[in-house]
């Protein structure tokens, strides 16, 4: 009789040594895949804190090309601005001479 009770007593020593070492190499795989998980949480906030900083620096870059072009702008509009301001009174003056010549020849001779 005691070898049947020696291979009930081994087999049931396999049996728990083999549920024993599931239940831990589950455990183990869930805390794997939570470490797992929590690497590429810390990456993935790594990345959105890096296209912040990218997308702040390029909105600030915006604004600083947006008011070169704005002094840019009126830097390149200014000589033709003063030209005009030139061209005006030349045309008022010859308007003004083509009244007086109008009003000399329509005078009675």
């Amino acid at each position: 009789m005691k070898r049947p009770s020696q291979k009930v007593f081994v087999l049931l020593a396999g049996v728990l040594i083999m549920l024993s070492a599931g239940c831990n190499e589950q455990g183990l795989s869930d805390t794997r895949r939570s470490r797992i998980i929590a690497n590429e949480n810390r990456q993935l906030s790594k990345e959105i804190e890096s296209k912040k900083k990218l997308l702040a620096k390029c909105l600030e870059e915006k604004q600083v090309m947006k008011k070169k072009l704005e002094t840019d702008m009126w830097s390149i509009a200014d000589p033709f601005i003063d030209e005009n301001v030139i061209l005006r009174q030349e045309n008022k003056k010859l308007k003004a001479e083509i009244e007086q010549l109008k009003a000399g020849s329509t005078a009675p001779e």
